[in-house]
């Protein structure tokens, strides 16, 4: 579903997002290598791990 805007918002400000830690319990588990760790580094890729 689109919603159209009708306010221009070029002079609105977009402020880096607040840096965050993220800790893998478990890492030397199965899980991890095979599908957690091969995610992260996609989502790394792609800048979505902002």
């Amino acid at each position: 579903m689109r919603i159209p805007m009708d306010t221009d918002c070029r002079g609105m400000r977009h402020d880096p997002p607040d840096a965050c830690l993220m800790v893998i319990l478990g890492a030397s588990g199965d899980l991890t290598g095979r599908s957690l760790l091969p995610s992260l580094f996609e989502l790394a890729q792609k800048a979505s791990l902002a």
